[in-house]
């Protein structure tokens, strides 16, 4: 009986190796620098990106950066598919399989955990990717540049030519395959999983992996997502809501909480954690960049766009990851907020009063995507590292950008410049479009141990 009790016990579960490539920083170092110095990770749209439908401003990953890390991989930068004439099955690689394979590789490497110490059956991936990821639209435009099809095709006309070329790209169409290259690299089998819960999906997988490890299912994990949005199809859908910012300085592109601004600019990006047993990470003498304490989700089934215009379903969240990681409101010292510049600003500063009451007047709370633009399906694991690189600075990054509130939103959203605050607890909050609503909550164990805190 005494071992039985003893198996149910809960296990503690460290975030141990960081792994990401951000419009601010291919590495935890780069972006952690730079979420403080004033960095801003947008840059000026090419012709070819406005005529996709995006605006003056886009946020993506420049290429030099992407050279250097195809160098790392010795991937030829030559073979990232950057049009429509060039498929996987020809060895070209899709800059989503880089960017992942990239924070995946880095993440594990940052570790130090070596694939000797280890079962396979031990580890698991965690991965959140965007549904529209399935490749149609890119083989459509394939056979168009071709001449195969023209733009009059039948919809039967095009089924039967896509029947007729299975065998050249089956292998590499669908989401599922962006993890073979990881899976060939890192011998990780207990438990792939992949998620696609829009923007709360990255938040989404860090709380599945961090049930599996805390029940004893898993001992490691690597989870995260990857956002490649710069894309006619997602310009197509977003312009079509009116929700993309039309900023005339790179300073406005995304200012959330904002009476000046509204609306987001997409960003690229792709971020990965480790997550690890914690005292098996203390055993082989591992850093531990933080702890993952409470976890929770949930749906609001709504409105497409404005999901809980009153905050209800968002608080209910928020309060379940406080009492899965039994702490109380008050014990709260920051909020990584989802902060996207639209009308879901106003229901989640009313979703953090109805939790925190008058201490909702006291935290401190930031936007990430103020800085790096909006990744989406990787905007929780990006804001996730953004806490722990807040917890090692023992500051709070700014929204930048922000001048003047809207008036409903009243709260501490640190303007502009940072803030020193040492942190014990803190939240990251993901809101979805049709609802999706996550909430992961962060400890620092470092400010603890340094008697800091």
């Amino acid at each position: 009986m005494k071992i039985k009790e003893e198996a149910k016990k809960s296990k503690r579960v460290a975030i141990t190796g960081i792994g990401l490539i951000s419009t601010i920083g291919k590495n935890y170092s780069e972006f952690s620098r730079n979420l403080f110095s004033g960095e801003i990770g947008f840059t000026e749209s090419s012709y070819q990106e406005r005529k996709m439908g995006a605006s003056k401003y886009v946020a993506k990953i420049d290429n030099e950066v992407i050279k250097e890390i195809t160098n790392c991989l010795n991937i030829p930068f030559d073979k990232i598919i950057h049009n429509f004439s060039c498929l996987p099955s020809d060895g070209y690689i899709k800059k989503a399989e880089l960017f992942l394979l990239w924070s995946c590789l880095t993440a594990f490497e940052n570790s130090k955990l070596s694939t000797t110490e280890f079962n396979s059956y031990d580890g698991g991936v965690f991965c959140g990717l965007n549904a529209q990821m399935d490749d149609f639209f890119h083989y459509y435009n394939y056979f168009k540049n071709k001449g195969h099809i023209n733009v009059g095709v039948s919809f039967e006309d095009f089924s039967l030519l896509v029947k007729q070329n299975i065998e050249q790209y089956y292998p590499y169409s669908g989401p599922s395959h962006i993890l073979d290259k990881i899976l060939d690299k890192l011998p990780f089998t207990g438990d792939i999983e992949l998620l696609m819960n829009g923007c709360s999906s990255s938040n989404d997988c860090i709380g599945t992996a961090f049930n599996k490890i805390r029940c004893g299912q898993l001992k490691y994990a690597l989870c995260g997502a990857v956002e490649i949005p710069i894309d006619p199809v997602y310009y197509a859908m977003f312009n079509s809501l009116n929700i993309l910012s039309k900023p005339l300085s790179k300073s406005e592109c995304l200012v959330p909480y904002s009476s000046e601004h509204f609306g987001f600019t997409l960003s690229e990006g792709a971020g990965i954690i480790m997550l690890e047993d914690y005292e098996n990470a203390l055993n082989r003498g591992a850093y531990i960049y933080g702890e993952v304490i409470g976890y929770s989700s949930n749906m609001a089934n709504a409105h497409l766009t404005n999901c809980d215009p009153e905050g209800e379903l968002y608080s209910v969240c928020i309060k379940n990851a406080l009492n899965d990681a039994n702490i109380e409101a008050n014990e709260i010292d920051y909020i990584n907020s989802h902060g996207i510049s639209t009308i879901l600003d106003i229901s989640e500063t009313k979703a953090i009063k109805r939790v925190f009451g008058d201490k909702s007047y006291d935290i401190p709370i930031s936007s990430t995507k103020s800085i790096i633009g909006h990744s989406m399906v990787a905007s929780g694991v990006l804001e996730c590292i953004a806490i722990l690189a807040c917890f090692e600075n023992n500051k709070i990054h700014p929204t930048l950008g922000l001048k003047e509130q809207k008036k409903d939103c009243d709260l501490q959203y640190t303007p502009q410049l940072p803030v020193n605050k040492v942190i014990k607890n803190a939240i990251s909050t993901s809101y979805a479009f049709l609802g999706y609503n996550s909430c992961i909550v962060l400890q620092n164990i470092n400010g603890i141990s340094n008697g800091k805190i």
